[in-house]
């Protein structure tokens, strides 16, 4: 991409400028005229992030954040975040942070205490798990002067998550990782899986570049999509909601003849939410209110936030049914929840993942990620599927014998219900 006259230095509006605390995420956010310094803030902690130029232009380019003022107060828009980030200003940066506490790599105690106070103070689902969290600090902490090299290390900090069942929860090394969440044996067969449910598809499916969909016929009136993943390929210049609405409206075009659809989001472990609630849109009009979310922060939680399914002109008015099982995650299983209300798609499968929650991921002082769930999503009518997952309207098991056998059943009992549906409509 050129730099253009719209690349100019575009510096901090003075409103922006000086020292901002987020509400909830854990950060401090220092904006001067020369740089953005970030900083990851605990009561114990207080790690420099990253230092970017003010160069708001090409913050937004480079890291897709964009920076605003609303009601006296910073707004973070970034890219995949469905909801604001918002933060107030405060006098000065905090004394903790003017220097790195602790200092880098950090001793094990220090490591420890990083990881078990940013949770204590932004995990939101300790209740959920029957976790007693002040226990596992007061069983685990290393002492003060305790030497643990990377394996002892990485060990005993697995051992600190073990209990939450939580696939968005997770330790990660430059060599290796570990997350506490319990899965069936069959997540590794999925793969194979998959391929059995496309070698029931008539002529074989149809790929569309830069998403994660693909689509075909099941039937001469039925169509199929599949949707592997809730992720785009970037395209600068346009949001992964707009590649998505693209990507959507091909097969959209491709099945307009279709008297019946079969969405399909069984092998689907997630992506980004905007990406979901876009394709959800195509089945519903658009500027309707789908869910709320809340932020857990030191002090509590954040006003919810309502997430709004965008306005689409092109739609899927077919009667639908869509497939779902325990693997299917995250921004998977904000798109069934999205789906959920509407009359003419019906949902059939097992309960979905149960890990709706986006990630809050910071960085330990030697280095290391650590990732967890800090927001709690809530249907309108204030239901929490977080741990339990989307419920299926139609519940099924997972015929886990019949893939193995080379059947996808539940794709087959999918076609003749919908087959029934149109014979009916068709008398």
């Amino acid at each position: 991409m050129g730099f253009g006259l719209s690349w100019l230095w575009v510096m901090p509006k003075g409103e922006l400028k000086g020292v901002w605390q987020t509400d909830g995420y854990g950060l401090v956010i220092d904006v001067s005229s020369l740089w953005i310094d970030v900083y990851e803030q605990t009561k114990v902690s207080c790690l420099h992030q990253s230092r970017i130029p003010s160069h708001l232009s090409l913050v937004n380019w480079l890291e897709d954040v964009t920076f605003g003022i609303e009601e006296d107060r910073l707004r973070l828009d970034v890219s995949g975040v469905l909801n604001p980030i918002m933060a107030d200003g405060i006098a000065v940066l905090p004394d903790i942070c003017r220097t790195a506490t602790p200092n880098a790599p950090g001793t094990a105690q220090e490591n420890f205490d990083v990881a078990w106070q940013v949770m204590q103070e932004h995990y939101a689902f300790f209740d959920l798990h029957g976790v007693d969290w002040s226990e596992k600090r007061k069983t685990l902490r290393p002492a003060a002067d305790a030497v643990l090299d990377d394996t002892a290390l990485f060990a005993l900090l697995s051992k600190l998550l073990t209990g939450l069942d939580d696939g968005h929860t997770y330790i990660q090394t430059p060599g290796d990782g570990f997350s506490p969440e319990l899965t069936d044996p069959w997540h590794a067969e999925r793969v194979a899986f998959s391929k059995v449910t496309a070698g029931a598809v008539r002529d074989g499916l149809t790929k569309v570049d830069g998403s994660q969909l693909s689509y075909g016929w099941l039937t001469p009136d039925i169509g199929f999509i599949s949707f592997a993943g809730m992720s785009v390929a970037s395209v600068a210049g346009h949001t992964d909601a707009a590649v998505a609405t693209k990507a959507l409206a091909v097969v959209a075009q491709e099945l307009a003849a279709a008297k019946a659809i079969v969405l399909d989001i069984r092998f689907n472990p997630g992506g980004s939410d905007d990406v979901a609630l876009a394709y959800a849109s195509f089945f519903v009009d658009g500027g309707v209110p789908a869910f709320t979310k809340s932020t857990r922060s030191a002090s509590g939680y954040t006003l919810p936030f309502t997430a709004l399914i965008p306005d689409t002109p092109i739609s899927f008015d077919q009667p639908s049914l869509l497939l779902t099982s325990n693997y299917s995650a995250s921004a998977a299983e904000i798109f069934a929840l999205a789906m959920q209300p509407l009359e003419h798609v019906q949902s059939m499968g097992t309960t979905t993942s149960g890990g709706l929650s986006d990630i809050m991921e910071v960085t330990l002082p030697n280095g290391w990620q650590l990732g967890f769930s800090h927001q709690r999503y809530l249907t309108l009518d204030g239901v929490l599927y977080e741990g339990i997952g989307v419920p299926a309207h139609w519940p099924r098991v997972m015929d886990v014998s019949g893939f193995r056998a080379g059947n996808d059943s539940l794709l087959e009992e999918a076609k003749q219900h919908l087959t029934a549906k149109i014979s009916v409509v068709s008398d």
